[in-house]
């Protein structure tokens, strides 16, 4: 089993909002910086602007996201796309080309 501390706030991040599974961290100060950034950071930092991210506590649950989305996944988790045959493809694909979304739909639980 992975073990990490996003979920719980340390010296360089905190949890500032919560909305059922998702929570917001915000970092306090950039850890990444190179030498080439360091001085754009620097000023960012001093203008109070942090980097945040997005992040679902999953426990049982699932989301659907959009493609490209995921940054990260730990732990014991299944990607599924609902799409049960060809037929049931082709009927989302038909489907997708009038309401212009994506026919395929990843979740994971």
């Amino acid at each position: 089993m992975i073990q990490t501390n996003l979920f719980n706030p340390t010296e360089v991040h905190k949890i500032i909002s919560q909305k059922g599974v998702f929570s917001v961290l915000e970092y306090d100060h950039d850890v990444s910086v190179s030498e080439g950034s360091a001085m754009q950071a620097y000023y960012a930092s001093k203008m109070n602007v942090r980097k945040r991210q997005v992040i679902a506590a999953l426990n049982g649950g699932g989301v659907v996201v959009q493609a490209g989305a995921m940054q990260i996944m730990m732990g014991d988790l299944e990607a599924a796309t609902n799409v049960k045959g060809a037929g049931d493809l082709l009927k989302k694909a038909i489907g997708s080309k009038v309401t212009g979304e994506s026919a395929i739909k990843p979740s994971c639980k």
